[in-house]
């Protein structure tokens, strides 16, 4: 950190000895130039992080996606037990949770890409909520 701060004053020095005001506002113009790619930098590695969360932590795994379709047709013709539905309550109540934190990345990357959450979700081509 010393060091960064030994040259961020030496960058400055050297800006005050600038006599010529044209170079200063050169110097300007390429400053805010980097910022603004940084921030863009940014910003992409803040979405394509969100976007890996949403693949990876919001979807239930495989395994009890297959169960949950099992329990859920042996609930509709009224042929599961009580412990399976136990355990169809448990994995809705596990979808419930994953689907409030789908919610919540989709609102962030909404608010970072500046674009209505309605306008992300046809980007992405996730279906709207019915």
């Amino acid at each position: 950190m010393e060091i960064a701060n030994q040259i961020q004053h030496d960058i400055v020095k050297l800006l005050f000895d600038l006599s010529d005001v044209e170079s200063l506002l050169s110097i300007k113009e390429q400053l805010q130039t980097a910022v603004i790619s940084k921030q863009k930098q940014q910003q992409k590695a803040q979405e394509a992080a969100l976007l890996q969360q949403l693949n990876t932590e919001c979807v239930l795994p495989e395994k009890d996606w297959r169960r949950f379709q099992v329990l859920t047709q042996k609930r509709d013709v009224r042929s599961i037990t009580q412990s399976e539905k136990e355990e169809l309550a448990a994995l809705l109540k596990a979808e419930e949770q994953l689907r409030i934190k789908r919610i919540n990345i989709l609102g962030t990357l909404s608010a970072i890409k500046q674009v209505p959450l309605l306008d992300l979700m046809q980007q992405l081509d996730l279906q709207t909520p019915s």
